[in-house]
Parts: C-alpha cells; sequence; structure tokens
C-alpha cells in the first residue's frame, strides 16, 4: 500500500487542503520522496492518483476533499498529528494512528463515544466537536481558543489564557475565538 503524509516542515500538514507536499510511504522505488502538490482540490486529488497513492495521512481536510479523495478510492485517514518520522515509524509497526497521534483536541481522553473527539463516534460527527465539554453545568469552559494564522483551533482551557498558548501546527501565538 502507498501512503502519502501530508507535510509541512516536517510534521503532518494541519490542514490537506492547503499543504505544499506530500511525503511518500510504503513506496519500494522511493521511500520518503517529497512530491509537490498543485493547487486546487481536484488538481491534488489528480496528483496523488497519478503518482498511485492508496492512503492518505493528514491533519484536518474539508469535507468537500475528503469526499474527492474517498471517491477516487484513497482512504483518508484525518485529524493525525506528529512529525512525519514518527507517523512513518507508526505505520511501520502498524500501530492506529488515531489513537497515538490524535491532533490536539482530538484525542480519545474522554471516550469516543458521547464524548469529542474527532472522526466517527467522536461527539457524533467526522470532524472535531467538543461534545458536553463546553457546558457551564459540566465544568467546562466554553469557547475555542484559533491561531490567527493557520486557523487551527483547539477548546479553550479554563485558566489557561488563549494568548499564552502557541500554535502546535506552525508556532505562532493563540488568540480567543
Amino acid at each position: 500500500m502507498r501512503t502519502a503524509i501530508a507535510c509541512w516542515r516536517g510534521r503532518i500538514s494541519p490542514v490537506f487542503d492547503t499543504a505544499v507536499s506530500v511525503t511518500l510511504f510504503g513506496s519500494d522505488e522511493e521511500p520518503g520522496k517529497k512530491v509537490a502538490l498543485p493547487e486546487g482540490g481536484p488538481a491534488r486529488v489528480g496528483r496523488l492518483q497519478e503518482i498511485g497513492v492508496d492512503r492518505l495521512v493528514c491533519g484536518a481536510v474539508t469535507p468537500f476533499l475528503k469526499d474527492l479523495l474517498e471517491a477516487a478510492g484513497i482512504e483518508v485517514i484525518s485529524f493525525i498529528s506528529g512529525d512525519v518520522s514518527e507517523i512513518e515509524e507508526s505505520l511501520k509497526r502498524g500501530v492506529d494512528l488515531r489513537e497515538e497521534h490524535p491532533m490536539p483536541g482530538c484525542g480519545r481522553r474522554r471516550g469516543m463515544r458521547g464524548g469529542f473527539g474527532c472522526g466517527p463516534g467522536g461527539g457524533g460527527s467526522t470532524g472535531c466537536s467538543r461534545g458536553r465539554r463546553g457546558r457551564a453545568e459540566d465544568g467546562g469552559a466554553p469557547g475555542v481558543c484559533r491561531c490567527p494564522v493557520c486557523g487551527f483551533e483547539q477548546p479553550h482551557e479554563r485558566g489557561i489564557p488563549c494568548g499564552s498558548m502557541v500554535c502546535p501546527a506552525c508556532g505562532a501565538g493563540m488568540v480567543r475565538a
């Protein structure tokens, strides 16, 4: 199976729609080869098909582009975070990337069923969900911290000002959204 890992500066790109390249894994002829991606969803999908990709590992991805990828027969493993080298090692070991490398705010810390997380079962949707976390009666702090540079969002944590946080995706300062 040939896997493309959406990358940015040696890490998983936080949003596949804006990733500039992918690193190939599972390719006998050129493992670790970087391939540039064109702009535009359909062109990206076409490029991945051209190079024989069966599976894409990425951070977030818009529903439109995810649908295009899946219609083209490319399995999408989204809401993944970490260094590309760590992801490659996890793929070699055959571990569940969603368990070992979840995007911040998308883990199974409170349980995927009825709680919050990303992917099927994560708060009842296919994307990130805060579930019951934001309710005042549950002790949660409503709102999110957002990166003004790349748009990455994570749930706001009571007692931790968003302005004191650094975006895990691009390193910019976060703001309260």
